[in-house]
């Protein structure tokens, strides 16, 4: 049977396949969404996040600093929609919050997954 675990606002989650152990919800806040599964004796944290364009995108920072501090050592694997714009990961230009993410990653040396050639997930048609 399929886990389907969200964030408060549902706008972030994780399903977890029937193949896991049953997930542990180490978090559940707004719009960040965080479970630990073990595998083969080994645990692992997935953490979903989601921040709208006109979300304080500091917050959201904090609450990933928050659960990555929390798990150090562990393995964890951080997926999410946080409408920042990056060169790294297929925009022309960087905006702010890409900054600010990109200096999270490094920080916490994370290695990115997205490919600078990937298209974005969403565009405007401005017509």
């Amino acid at each position: 049977m399929l886990e389907k675990l969200a964030s408060k606002s549902g706008k972030a989650g994780i399903i977890a396949l029937p193949t896991c152990s049953t997930p542990v919800v180490l978090s559940a806040k707004e719009n960040t969404m965080a479970i630990k599964i073990t595998k083969n004796s080994k645990a692992f944290t997935i953490i979903s996040s989601y921040s709208s364009p006109y979300a304080n995108f500091r917050e959201i920072l904090d609450e990933l600093t928050d659960l990555t501090t929390n798990i150090d050592g562990e393995e964890c694997m951080i997926g999410g929609d946080f409408n920042s714009q990056s060169p790294r990961w297929g925009y022309r230009d960087e905006d702010s919050r890409g900054k600010q993410l990109q200096e999270f990653i490094a920080e916490k040396h994370i290695f990115l997954l997205n490919s600078s050639d990937s298209p974005p997930t969403f565009e405007h048609n401005n017509t």
